[in-house]
């Protein structure tokens, strides 16, 4: 078994959200108290008209390992591929909206 040095994501996760700050916020906390191994999460806005830019930047100022892709019009589903362009890892999670992470990685939507 080979070992991955702490610098590279061993998962890369693209999360896509629009106009829903409030689930968003819970979403990316919940990320980060659940992943347990070297990760790189891309969140995707896709040009939402609530705070979600805010939330994103504000989470990412905390979090080095998330980087924000901030659209400034709804290009849709597409969006994930601007985050899956930047993924590092040949695994890679999509989360196509915010949802709340629950244990044992169970991912589910409110």
């Amino acid at each position: 078994m080979s070992k991955v040095a702490p610098s590279v994501p061993v998962l890369s996760t693209v999360l896509l959200s629009w106009n829903r700050s409030d689930l968003l916020r819970s979403t990316l906390e919940s990320y980060r108290e659940t992943i347990e191994v070297p990760f790189e999460l891309f969140i995707v806005d896709n040009a939402s008209d609530d705070d979600a830019g805010t939330v994103i930047e504000e989470f990412c100022a905390r979090c080095p390992q998330a980087t924000p892709i901030l659209l400034d019009h709804n290009l849709g589903g597409e969006a994930l591929n601007l985050g899956i362009e930047r993924a590092r890892r040949l695994s890679a999670s999509l989360l196509p909206k915010s949802s709340r992470i629950g244990g044992a990685g169970h991912a589910g939507a409110e």
